[in-house]
């Protein structure tokens, strides 16, 4: 018979999302994109519920932006053997998933989707997702997009969350 063990102890579980717990809580958003020509703008606004479950965080954000309905359903992990946080991004309206590799450096959670230039030589776009606090009740999310694998950055959307008041 087939089974399977966790090679991960119970305090690791316990403790796989500590320094990104900021990122707990039901949020109001506000969503801004950006324009060089005037810099960010309010074009939007949603709910986001990001919770853990077993040993995996969630988020379920439902925007309304520039007139378009987002509804995007992120799933975050800690993957040990390589010290990473992953996060599939499913994008429920367009029916999209994109994979990212990210990090926690002094409270802030960035996240990246580029690909090594040797395995994929066509030019796309490539993001970069940053969370951090800004107060108990305030985070914000700056994604920017970059044509270059990185090398340079462009700003694409900043939504900042306000956590919902406990009843």
């Amino acid at each position: 018979m087939l089974g399977y063990m966790s090679a991960v102890n119970a305090k690791a579980f316990q403790n796989r999302f500590s320094d990104i717990r900021f990122l707990l809580g039901d949020f109001r958003v506000e969503v801004y994109s950006y324009r060089e020509s005037e810099g960010w703008y309010h074009s939007g606004q949603g709910e986001s519920k990001i919770y853990i479950e077993d040993n995996v965080m969630f988020e379920s954000l439902q925007l309304t932006k520039e007139h378009t309905i987002v509804h995007i359903q992120n799933t975050i992990v800690f993957d040990h053997p390589s010290n990473q946080y992953k996060l599939m991004s499913l994008d429920l309206a367009e029916g999209s998933i994109d994979t990212y590799q990210g990090v926690e450096k002094a409270g802030v959670l960035t996240f990246h989707n580029y690909k090594d230039p040797k395995v994929s030589s066509h030019v796309e776009y490539v993001f970069k997702l940053i969370y951090k606090e800004i107060s108990d009740n305030t985070l914000s999310l700056i994604i920017g997009c970059s044509k270059d694998q990185g090398k340079t950055w462009l700003p694409f959307v900043k939504n900042l969350y306000h956590r919902s008041p406990q009843l």
